[in-house]
């Protein structure tokens, strides 16, 4: 605020009160000039320049979804689509004011997962761990585990399929990653395309 109206980042503000006490029977003395504070003109921090998302090791050469929301509207203000590089993150440069934001993650072969954050440094870093993603949304488009992704994972039974069906990631499509995807059975995701009223009111 200082910056915005009295001057640019690197000059030299000085501010003195003047203070005027008060006895318990209301007499008043003063004023009386307190003792001189500087402030040194930083840049205006209130900008969100870029927000990088951090993945498990587990979706290296994936290509993940990130879109970031007004909270307050649901209204999307970004989106990006890309895959990850090689220290497993996504970075989404933004244009964004601090303040309440969803950043909503839609990961391959997993439901999605929205994350209510307050952003307020410039350049944000958030880091998602394997507890905060439900593995077995073969059939991406439904964002819940149910028959139609067992019928995916059993068209490939056996075999060494595309990491995107091998939910634990060990090369083999068996009855470990079945036991991933009935863990999950039934879960839905957080809607990545509609409001959160939609999302608790569907089927």
């Amino acid at each position: 605020l200082y910056t915005d109206i009295f001057g640019k980042p690197g000059d030299i503000i000085s501010n003195i009160a003047q203070v005027i006490y008060e006895d318990s029977t209301r007499n008043s003395y003063g004023p009386t000039p307190s003792n001189p504070w500087n402030i040194t003109e930083v840049a205006n921090p209130s900008k969100i320049t870029s927000v990088t998302v951090k993945f498990p090791k587990g979706f290296l050469n994936s290509k993940v979804k990130i879109q970031i929301k007004d909270r307050a509207s649901e209204e999307t203000l970004k989106e990006i689509i890309a895959v990850l590089d090689n220290n497993y993150e996504l970075v989404a440069p933004t244009d964004l004011l601090t303040g309440d934001y969803i950043i909503m993650m839609v990961p391959p072969w997993h439901l999605s997962k929205k994350l209510d954050v307050f952003l307020s440094q410039p350049e944000v870093l958030l880091v998602v761990s394997e507890s905060d993603l439900k593995p077995g949304n073969l059939a991406d488009a439904d964002d819940v585990i149910n028959a139609a992704d067992w019928d995916i994972m059993r068209g490939q039974w056996g075999s060494i399929a595309a990491p995107e069906i091998d939910l634990n990631q060990d090369g083999l499509i068996n009855t470990l990653d079945w036991s991933l995807m009935k863990k999950n059975w039934l879960v839905k995701g957080d809607c990545p395309d509609i409001s959160e009223t939609e999302c608790r009111n569907r089927d």
